[in-house]
């Protein structure tokens, strides 16, 4: 039987994995989010999550959510919202589009 690497198939059949692809989509959102108004529900809601960083967890395994997922995409791009003030730098790079684009891919 031919053996193929996962790689190679991406490659024959011009594709990307499907966490690529996921994590891309994240991305666009975000910028999306950051580019909005700064009072529209989506951005409120972000500088809510980035407010309450500093509040104790709950107890076990801390929770996946899209939150700590952005986080950790953009930790890949050295990239942090650990405060209000980071997350209007993180503003200010989104809304340069190409630029945004590029930091990514």
């Amino acid at each position: 039987p031919n053996i193929i690497s996962n790689k190679n198939l991406y490659k024959r059949c011009k594709s990307q994995p499907l966490s690529t692809r996921v994590a891309r989509s994240r991305w666009r959102m975000l910028g999306h989010v950051l580019r909005g108004p700064e009072d529209g529900p989506a951005f409120s809601s972000l500088k809510f999550a980035v407010n309450t960083l500093d509040l104790p967890g709950r107890r076990g395994r801390p929770q996946s959510n899209l939150f700590s997922l952005i986080q950790r995409d953009l930790d890949k791009h050295n990239l942090f919202i650990r405060n209000l003030d980071e997350l209007f730098v993180l503003r200010n790079i989104a809304k340069n589009k190409a630029k945004w684009r590029n930091e990514m891919f």
